[in-house]
């Protein structure tokens, strides 16, 4: 009888599988299986890709952006990156209004092909941190959402929207003002280079209120691929 050949799989009903198991499987079975079911194998892949995305988070370039000097009249270019323009001609900051009490509506604030920014390799890109540049009422807390999507969330964004919050209190006195100048951090979803970005804003009690700010972004390949 010949020898068998090592490589091949055992029958789904082979007792052997309870070690084959254990040096086969992806990454991808390690995040949608319980880890006791998933391999030893997958389990180190999937740690391996975890670490791999919080070192290209962690040590990487930002890149800001403010509004298009020249934004498209489509949805296709929303947004100047801060060190493109001449000098003098820096993009001015992003703005969102306000409702009356309430939201205001829905802004583009990056377009279709404003990303990638490094020559066409980043994958993938996340916004990490926002600067407040003016805004038109202090004393006020302003309550923003961003939304990165195809097309404009609904008004009350649900789980099928890849939004995060945050929550910005801009103080009455100058000597306190220099806080808000300071870079804030923001955790949003990766998602794919090319996908557009939208944002709004709520300043309680404020009957509409201009909200200005630089957005900075990371860019990077995605792992699985």
């Amino acid at each position: 009888m010949g020898q068998s050949n090592p490589q091949n799989v055992p029958p789904a009903d082979s007792p052997s599988n309870n070690n084959t198991r254990e040096v086969s499987g992806s990454k991808l079975d390690a995040k949608s299986l319980a880890a006791d079911t998933a391999s030893i194998v997958a389990l180190a892949r999937m740690a391996a890709k975890e670490a791999w995305e919080v070192e290209h988070h962690v040590h990487n370039g930002e890149r800001w952006f403010g509004v298009a000097a020249s934004p498209s009249g489509d949805e296709t270019h929303k947004a100047d990156r801060i060190g493109a323009g001449a000098a003098g001609a820096e993009a001015g900051p992003l703005v969102l209004d306000a409702g009356n009490d309430d939201w205001g509506a829905w802004t583009q604030i990056m377009g279709s092909t404003d990303t990638p920014t490094d020559g066409g390799s980043a994958s993938h890109y996340d916004p990490h941190r926002i600067r407040v540049s003016t805004t038109e009422d202090t004393d006020q807390r302003y309550i923003l959402q961003f939304a990165i999507q195809e097309d404009a969330p609904a008004d009350d964004p649900g789980a099928s929207d890849f939004y995060t919050e945050l929550d910005v209190y801009i103080p009455s006195t100058i000597g306190n003002a220099s806080a808000v100048q300071e870079p804030i951090d923001m955790l949003m979803y990766r998602k794919t280079t090319t996908t557009k970005m939208w944002a709004r804003v709520r300043a309680p009690g404020a009957n509409t209120s201009l909200f200005s700010f630089f957005m900075g972004i990371h860019e990077y390949t995605d792992p699985d691929q």
